[in-house]
């Protein structure tokens, strides 16, 4: 009854419940799509970098002793 009573004196609240919910789940849709990103970060790219910094410094200390 409640839900009635307030479309019936303020017309376009149904419409505004719905695009709310629609909103909220386009933002829960994203949040998972942020998570996926991040769990590719920390799982794949991160260790890579790691081992990427650690070639450049060996490379880095190779070219100081040349030098």
């Amino acid at each position: 009854m409640g839900n009635q009573y307030l479309n019936f004196f303020f017309p376009g609240t149904s419409l505004y419940n719905e695009k709310k919910r629609e909103s909220l789940r386009i933002i829960e849709k994203k949040e998972e799509k942020v998570r996926e990103m991040n769990d590719l970060l920390k799982r794949d790219i991160e260790p890579q970098m790691e081992k990427l910094r650690k070639v450049n410094f060996f490379l880095q200390n190779c070219i100081e002793n040349l030098g």
